[in-house]
């Protein structure tokens, strides 16, 4: 299905699920049985085949060839019926033992209790600004599912009491009892397909062709009814938590989520992290002040900017969940303001503000934050060190370049390129915008520097970033990501046709890259091959990863013709191996991917590595007539 025929049915599915949901759960129902019952057919039409060939021996003694033609079809029944086990992971965190918490448990019984919920089996604590509640079911396909709640630390700490029931609502609005659990069914339907189909693909079994059709028609449909089915929940979750807490305290935490969230991430996180640039050993201390940083750190007119900036924002088709904007119209509720809304605040003045972390925790917050401060200080000491030692260095550079400069000794591009993202590392925003601007001034063709000129500029609200962004996204499709960045701007100004358009862009580009990469899983015999310029760096970098494997014998390199996305090359590299094999693809796979994981470093050049075979000796005559093409070839 192209995109646009996928973004029309997404609409229309979106308009008949606000008037007859009932209609919308009723085609997702026949859906999951759908993809049931195709994979029930296939096994049966396997196993109708399985009993054809014991026929045939009865009948014919033909146990040679019978034995040949069953080993693939029961080969792939084991595949299908393994594709039917869905293995959902349990969650990570620091599991809260019965009684530690007594307001917590009480509060968060009383919740599920109001919303028809499951029991939550165990509680964790976990360092994410999250929450939520999921079900790992212990028989498989068979249920019995087992619940946990996961509580994010952080999030207790931006939060206030009656946020965070909100947030609790919700999650476990999700898994009310009045609600059917079509969204669950969905998700494990998804995932047998994705599971069967990527074990087809890897294994290159002949079942892939089978399924392909029906998989062509099945998975966009399953995905747009998905993402609806998605969004309705997200409204209806919103709506529980509404009537256990209120529309209001739904509508705090909502924005609390959008603008705490985003004070940890752009605020308070980077904050702590710049103390490297002159600390060279991490700090005991850093969990036990993110209440404080979110206290006396985050300027309230920052606040009223990142909600500003929220409530613009328009949800995309990409994403499941509805904008903030949406989510407070169905609730009914206009915007709260940041400076009514009861947020910390350095203000001696203010109200005592006590985070729920503290009210549901007690006693236990000091202790929880104390053993997180360790943890993180532990994990965080070699990064925090590299990073000291990173920035360190770079001053050096950075002196040296200014000191050449002031002496009147012009930079070189490289050069000036350099110093552009050492102050960008710094943080230094004006510094580098203008360095780029020497550097463009000069050279106007390079697109890197182009991208990321628009971007510092599209941080500080200059318009005047668009056109290096648009520039640089002209100059090669390596730099489309230029256009959620562009989405992102116009977005934040309510400029939704123009947001629309650069949204369009990424669809397509994504579309065109999904062409692109399945133009480069594999090389065929009507392919051609070119001839590529093998840079010294490239060369080296292949003798390097091959010269002490005794395996290779010799790599040769040459370029696929290709038609989509052209400045994304793909070189096919031929490995034949020093001793000729047959019959060992395992021992192949594994000698590609070993090269490939020693060559492979650019992300925009695209490594198909072929281990020379009986299978494949064709491909090895063709790429020893490609001139040039001989890199590596053992003494």
């Amino acid at each position: 299905m192209d995109p646009q025929r996928y973004e029309q049915l997404v609409s229309e599915l979106e308009a008949l699920a606000r008037t007859r949901p009932d209609v919308i759960r009723r085609r997702v129902r026949w859906l999951v049985v759908l993809g049931y019952a195709y994979l029930f057919l296939v096994l049966v039409a396997m196993l109708a085949g399985i009993a054809a060939l014991v026929w045939m021996v009865a009948h014919f003694q033909a146990a040679g060839l019978v034995v040949k033609l069953a080993i693939p079809i029961v080969g792939m029944m084991v595949v299908i019926l393994r594709s039917l086990w869905v293995k959902v992971d349990a969650p990570k965190g620091r599991a809260l033992t019965p009684g530690t918490a007594p307001a917590l448990e009480t509060r968060v019984e009383e919740i599920r209790r109001a919303l028809d919920a499951p029991h939550a089996d165990t509680v964790l604590l976990t360092t994410d600004f999250n929450a939520s509640v999921t079900q790992v079911p212990r028989l498989g396909i068979l249920g019995w599912p087992k619940t946990y709640l996961s509580l994010g630390v952080p999030l207790m700490l931006a939060l206030q009491p009656r946020e965070l029931d909100a947030v609790l609502g919700h999650e476990f609005g999700h898994l009310s009892g009045a609600h059917p659990k079509l969204g669950l069914w969905l998700y494990r339907m998804s995932r047998t397909w994705d599971q069967l189909l990527t074990k087809l693909q890897r294994e290159r079994r002949w079942g892939h062709k089978l399924f392909e059709p029906f998989v062509r028609w099945y998975a966009p449909r399953t995905q747009a009814y998905g993402f609806v089915l998605s969004r309705r929940d997200e409204y209806e979750a919103d709506a529980d938590a509404a009537r256990v807490v209120s529309a209001g305290a739904m509508a705090d935490a909502l924005v609390a989520l959008e603008v705490e969230g985003l004070a940890l991430s752009e605020h308070v996180w980077p904050s702590i992290w710049r103390r490297a640039e002159d600390e060279p050993q991490a700090p005991d201390r850093c969990w036990s002040t993110l209440v404080t940083q979110l206290q006396g750190d985050v300027p309230e007119h920052q606040r009223t900017a990142w909600l500003g900036t929220a409530l613009a924002r328009r949800a995309s088709n990409d994403n499941t969940h509805p904008s903030l904007k949406e989510r407070l119209d169905a609730l009914g509720v206009d915007a709260p303001e940041i400076g009514t809304r009861g947020r910390p605040s350095a203000n001696v003045n203010a109200a005592p503000w006590t985070s729920a972390a503290e009210h549901y925790l007690g006693a236990l917050t000091p202790e929880l934050l104390t053993m997180l401060d360790e943890d993180w200080r532990a994990e965080a000491a070699e990064h925090w060190r590299e990073r000291y030692e990173k920035v360190q260095r770079q001053r050096t550079v950075l002196a040296d370049l200014d000191a050449r400069e002031a002496a009147g000794e012009p930079l070189t591009s490289d050069e000036l390129w350099t110093r552009a993202g050492v102050e960008c590392e710094f943080g230094d925003a004006t510094s580098a915008i203008a360095t780029l601007h020497s550097l463009l001034a000069a050279e106007p063709e390079l697109g890197h520097a182009q991208l990321l000129l628009g971007r510092l500029l599209l941080d500080e609200d200059d318009e005047s970033g668009v056109a290096h962004v648009r520039r640089a996204m002209t100059l090669s499709s390596r730099w489309a990501v230029g256009a959620s960045m562009l989405y992102e701007f116009y977005s934040r100004h309510g400029r939704d046709e123009d947001a629309r358009a650069m949204e369009q862009v990424q669809r397509d580009y994504a579309a065109e890259m999904r062409r692109a990469l399945d133009e480069r899983s594999e090389f065929k015999k009507s392919d051609s091959l070119l001839p590529v310029l093998i840079t010294t760096e490239l060369r080296d970098r292949v003798r390097g990863a091959v010269q002490y494997d005794d395996r290779v014998a010799k790599v040769l390199i040459a370029q696929k013709a290709t038609s989509h996305v052209p400045d994304y090359p793909m070189l096919v590299v031929v490995v034949v191996p020093k001793r000729w094999r047959s019959g060992f693809a395992a021992k192949d796979r594994a000698l590609a991917q070993d090269v490939l994981d020693r060559v492979h470093d650019d992300s925009y050049v695209h490594l198909l590595v072929v281990v020379v075979t009986s299978k494949t000796a064709w491909l090895r005559k063709r790429i020893e007539q490609i001139a040039g093409s001989l890199v590596y070839a053992r003494q």
